[in-house]
């Protein structure tokens, strides 16, 4: 395992899982530590290609013990089935960054980690997450 490569997911806020060397459990103990000491919420985006925008991707965030989830297949957005949307928003860091995210669309942690765990393993969108697709939202109104 590199441990200099396992530090870089964490301060880059995720990245290309692929060569990382380490035993998925490891790499989830490893987002399990830099969740607990964080004060605020902490997310990572894993992807197992070249980041692009057509790359699938996993983002996973955890405040406590709430998080979001989201798979992102290249081109469409994925959000676990049982969520919903609130209009009232919770804070979330990836890497530094600041990013909001409705709190209707908070699960708990255990399943943000065992889908993390279950992703680093198959590098698949995880099925112990049930899914729906997120509708983009309507386009305004036209004023003409």
């Amino acid at each position: 395992m590199s441990t200099a490569a396992l530090l870089d997911l964490i301060d880059d806020g995720g990245g290309d899982v692929r060569d990382l060397g380490a035993d998925a459990q490891d790499v989830v103990d490893l987002l399990r530590a830099d969740a607990a000491a964080s004060t605020a919420g902490t997310a990572w985006t894993l992807f197992a290609a070249a980041p692009l925008t057509s790359t699938p991707h996993l983002n996973a965030g955890v405040a406590g013990d709430r998080g979001i989830l989201s798979w992102w297949d290249g081109t469409a957005l994925w959000v676990p089935e049982s969520t919903t949307v609130t209009g009232r928003h919770v804070d979330y860091f990836r890497a530094g960054h600041h990013a909001q995210f409705d709190a209707g669309r908070e699960i708990t942690a255990e399943q943000v980690f065992k889908a993390a765990e279950e992703f680093l393993r198959t590098l698949q969108r995880p099925a112990t997450v049930s899914w729906k697709r997120e509708d983009p939202l309507p386009a305004p109104a036209s004023t003409q």
